[in-house]
């Protein structure tokens, strides 16, 4: 089988699949939607800041020592100022909030290269138990990175598709962004949150005779979608690909009737499509970095 692109940078590849996890989880896990709204003030960023910058450094366990102390102050202080530009950029209404979503992981990615780089010269060999093979070490913090990714950052990705293609609002009953508890509970707003790694993406539950409220139905729908990502995820890990089939079968027979609204099919078929896509590309990318053969 031939290494994955981790694997043949030698003994670093755990050190890089370690601060990628630690990103991972401090984005997309560990950042809630009342963390996201309170980021906009100084004392909700520092907050964040301060538990990026702890996730780091409980994965860098193994590494621990002076320079990893400076790598994860070096990486928190550019998270902080990403996220300060990211949010004045929001503000003046620069760019959609798609790119500027990139922007800011593309700028977060770049950083912690920058700072595996510095720490694979810097550090001192990782203090691993000898039950702990290397190989095996990066495999699991590469997987844990792409569910951790696919529990929100996938959910924001599929949001601003729907906003760029101005499908957002075509299901009148849906203010829930579907998927999407923190966007969906505020959709006049002119930014929502949906750059932000919270933000989720559409298929919440259609509204009954007797609905509960529209935040209610905003957090089923983002279970729905998280749940959906990561079953994909898994079946992808697991080279299941027939089985991805029957889980979007199920999935539309569930919504059977309502796709005989034009605007509402669109809306969910973009959606939905989006939504595998951000799992499956998550389930090649782990495949390609740590060696499974690709299909």
């Amino acid at each position: 089988m031939t290494p994955g692109l981790l694997q043949q940078v030698g003994p670093d590849g755990p050190l890089f699949a370690a601060l990628l996890c630690g990103h991972a989880l401090g984005d997309f896990v560990f950042q809630t939607s009342t963390m996201v709204e309170r980021k906009k003030r100084l004392p909700g960023l520092a907050l964040h800041v301060l538990v990026v910058a702890l996730t780091h450094l409980a994965l860098l366990a193994p590494w621990l020592g002076r320079e990893a102390l400076t790598a994860v102050a070096a990486i928190a202080l550019a998270h902080a100022l990403l996220d300060l530009g990211k949010g004045a950029l929001a503000r003046r209404g620069v760019g959609r909030p798609s790119w500027r979503f990139g922007l800011d992981q593309a700028g977060h990615l770049a950083t912690l290269v920058l700072a595996a780089l510095w720490l694979a010269a810097a550090a001192p060999a990782p203090r691993l138990p000898a039950v702990v093979p290397v190989a095996s070490l990066t495999y699991a913090l590469v997987v844990v990175t792409a569910y951790a990714f696919n529990v929100n950052g996938g959910g924001a990705l599929v949001a601003n598709v729907l906003r760029g293609l101005h499908l957002e609002e075509a299901d009148d009953r849906a203010t829930t962004q579907d998927e999407g508890g923190p966007v969906a509970e505020d959709p006049v707003t002119e930014d929502p949150v949906a750059e932000d790694p919270v933000a989720e993406d559409p298929d919440a539950p259609a509204a009954p005779a007797a609905a509960p409220a529209p935040a209610s139905r905003a957090r089923i729908g983002r279970l729905v979608g998280i749940l959906e990502r990561l079953l994909i995820l898994t079946l992808v890990l697991g080279d299941q690909w027939g089985t991805v089939g029957l889980v979007l079968a199920a999935k539309s027979i569930a919504r059977f009737k309502e796709l005989d609204e034009r605007q509402f099919s669109e809306y969910y078929l973009v959606g939905t499509l989006a939504s595998v896509l951000t799992a499956v590309a998550s389930g090649l990318a782990v495949r390609l970095l740590v060696g499974v053969p690709l299909p």
